[in-house]
Order: C-alpha cells, then sequence, then structure tokens
C-alpha cells in the first residue's frame, strides 16, 4: 500500500451485519484512473460485522485498511480516527448501512474537482429506501431541486446532502476543538467545507440511503425536538468558527427556534432525553420551555 492515493474511502460501521458487505463490494466496483484506498472505522460491533470485514481485508490486504478496534469509540471519534488515517487527498464518505450504485461514481466527480479548483466537496442525489413502513418506500433524497452548485444559505438551513454522496478536499476540512461535542457530524463538516468553496451537486442518483429500526435517522436522539436541538447547538459553534456568515448562521437558528417553540408544549415530557446531552444542552432546553 506504497502507491498514491488520490481517494480514499472512508467507511463507518457499527452492527451492520446485514449491509456491510454491500457496502464495501459498492466501493470495490468503483472503475478510476487513479488509485484507491478503503479505510475501514468499525466500531467494536456486537454481530458479526468485524468478522465480514475481516474477510474482505483478508481479500484485498493491498486495497482494504481494516482499523483495530479495541473498544466502542463512539460515532464522531470514530469518524475522527478514520479520517486521520486516510492517505488521500481526497475523502469519499460512505456509512455501512449504505452503499453505492454506480461504479464510476467516484470517477465523475473526482473530475469535478480537477475542472474546478474552486469545488471543496461534491455531492449528488441519492435513492431513500423505508424498511420501517408497511410497504417498501422508495424516493429522492433531494427533492424538486435545480442548481449546479449548492449555496452556503441552503446547507446552513438544513441537511440536504446524502452522507453517502459526498467527496471533499481533506485539504480544506481541519477538525475543530469543538466536534466531539456534537452528534451531526456530517452537516458540520458540510457547512464548514461550504464555508471555504463551492459545493457542486451532481443531478444523478448514485448512492443508496437506507433508513431501518437501527439506523442513525430512526434513532429518537435524531429526530423531533432533539434533533432540532443537536442543530442549533451546532450552528451556535459554528457563529465562533465562521464569523463572516454569522447572520446566515444566526437566521437559521432563528427558523429551528421557531419550529422548537411550536413543538414544544406537544412535546414537553421528550425533554428527558437531553438527559444524556451535555448540561449545556439541557439548560438551553429548560430556557426554551420557560419563554
Amino acid at each position: 500500500m506504497s502507491e498514491k492515493i488520490t481517494i480514499s474511502i472512508l467507511i463507518m460501521t457499527y452492527n451492520h451485519e446485514e449491509y456491510i458487505s454491500q457496502a464495501i463490494e459498492s466501493a470495490i466496483m468503483q472503475n478510476t484512473n487513479f488509485n484507491l484506498e478503503i479505510v475501514i472505522g468499525e466500531d467494536y460491533s456486537k454481530d458479526n460485522t468485524r468478522k465480514i470485514c475481516e474477510t474482505y481485508k483478508n481479500e484485498y490486504p493491498n486495497l482494504i485498511n481494516l482499523l483495530d478496534s479495541p473498544r466502542n469509540y463512539g460515532m464522531v471519534p470514530n469518524f475522527i480516527r478514520t479520517f486521520k488515517n486516510c492517505r488521500g487527498r481526497y475523502i469519499a464518505l460512505l456509512e455501512g448501512d449504505d452503499y453505492w450504485l454506480d461504479p464510476l461514481k467516484l470517477q465523475k466527480q473526482y473530475e469535478h474537482f480537477l475542472i474546478n479548483k474552486s469545488v471543496k466537496l461534491c455531492c449528488h442525489n441519492a435513492l431513500v429506501y423505508n424498511t420501517l413502513s408497511n410497504e417498501t418506500k422508495l424516493s429522492l433524497f433531494i427533492k424538486n431541486r435545480s442548481f449546479d452548485k449548492i449555496p452556503f444559505e441552503i446547507i446552513a438551513k438544513e441537511w440536504i446532502i446524502p452522507t453517502a454522496s459526498i467527496v471533499f478536499d481533506k485539504t480544506y476540512f481541519k477538525i475543530p476543538d469543538w466536534f466531539n461535542n456534537i452528534i451531526n457530524w456530517d452537516w458540520a463538516l458540510q457547512i464548514l467545507l461550504a464555508a471555504k468553496g463551492d459545493v457542486k451537486y451532481i443531478d444523478e442518483m448514485m448512492s443508496f440511503y437506507r433508513q431501518h429500526k437501527g439506523g442513525n435517522s430512526n434513532n429518537p436522539i435524531y429526530t423531533g425536538i432533539n434533533s432540532l436541538v443537536t442543530q442549533t447547538e451546532l450552528l451556535n459553534y459554528l457563529i465562533n468558527e465562521l464569523p463572516n456568515y454569522k447572520q446566515i448562521i444566526l437566521s437559521s437558528i432563528k427558523s429551528k427556534e421557531t419550529i422548537l417553540h411550536r413543538m414544544k408544549l406537544k412535546h414537553r415530557n421528550r425533554f428527558l432525553y437531553y438527559l444524556r446531552y451535555p448540561i449545556k444542552t439541557l439548560n438551553t432546553f429548560v430556557n426554551n420551555l420557560k419563554n
């Protein structure tokens, strides 16, 4: 593994034994004119995820770097350690319960970085597969949007970019000191990179996003009021990190606080979820209830 790596495929996985093979296979199938590596941050799964990853590592020893997992790191620390082990200038994100559809996906995205040096992140659309509904639901991740480059204002307002669609220039992403204090690391990454340059959008469905019982999108921490509070907390960190975009970020915070105000009476009892967050977050939520 001494050759120069152009793109590192960063795979984060935990308890994904049903899905991880499909994710890894979709990374292996990529057809490019440059060198790749697959860096897998397996986070001490309780199922057979690690055994499956080890099988692929043994089959592709020069392509796959499977990190040691002596303990469970947690989602954000696992991302950070996997990121630090990526050798490529560009990093493609792929979570273990998603997969890629197009064998030319990375080649297509890489060419946009070559064409336009202002591009710092390249993304595309995705198919969403909901396994929880009574009937299988297949939809588009990005709906009714028409843009070549996604403006900072849109990215700072809402999470619209599928994580498994992202390729970004590692040169322009420095992990802030507060990164371990947040949950929505992928949205933070998008906003930080959008502040550095262009976010190129390719209007093609090149990845598959699963919504399932064990996925983050269906975890109570990430939904409803909880989601609004964690998003607001992230945006407050970004005010200091990105002073040139303060007004845009403040506008995003205000819109989320407005929604939270409408929801808080209906969901008042759910504040108990916040006991798992830092005291700062709990105090913010309690103060909002008083207003």
